[in-house]
């Protein structure tokens, strides 16, 4: 048949399960034209997309942002510093960090649009921005260290980081 199915059923049979398919529905089909409309008009589509991701969880979306400016700086250090370690400058392993980071919040931003605003901001869901936040940072705040400093960020067992 030509109607998605839902996907997700929460709650008991009847006309509660329903509305909750036909709302999960909508937020699809009303998300998924936004960005063709974007792809429409292709200077406008990239912060239509940044738009979407800060009205579906901003916290991480801001993350996201913040860690993308990180790797800017790495990737300007990657051409300009000379030091390798292993053979490999010490700014590859910071700027694959950043920018993996930035994915990572930016699609964990959108997968909680999908989440009732219930479930979103309840206990559990503020624990898996903490968690996923304090982690990331501690990460990257460390592999920079170790680049800036000229170690390996990771069995490092000659030189340890201050």
């Amino acid at each position: 048949s030509g109607q998605m199915e839902c996907p997700i059923l929460v709650g008991p049979a009847g006309a509660h399960r329903d509305r909750q398919c036909g709302s999960l529905k909508r937020k699809f089909k009303e998300t998924f034209m936004a960005v063709l409309d974007a792809q429409r008009s292709p200077g406008a589509s990239l912060f239509t997309l940044r738009d979407e991701l800060h009205r579906r969880q901003p916290v991480l979306a801001g993350a996201a942002e913040v860690f993308l400016l990180v790797a800017l700086p790495c990737v300007m250090a990657l051409l300009l510093d000379p030091r390798q370690v292993n053979g490999v400058s010490v700014w590859v392993k910071p700027a694959k960090f950043a920018v993996s980071f930035f994915i990572y919040y930016a699609t964990l931003a959108w997968a909680f649009g999908y989440l009732p605003e219930s479930a979103a901001q309840s206990r559990s869901g503020r624990l898996v921005i903490t968690l996923a936040l304090v982690a990331g940072s501690y990460e990257l705040l460390w592999i920079l260290t170790a680049s800036s400093l000229g170690v390996p960020s990771h069995f490092n067992r000659i030189a340890p980081v201050p």
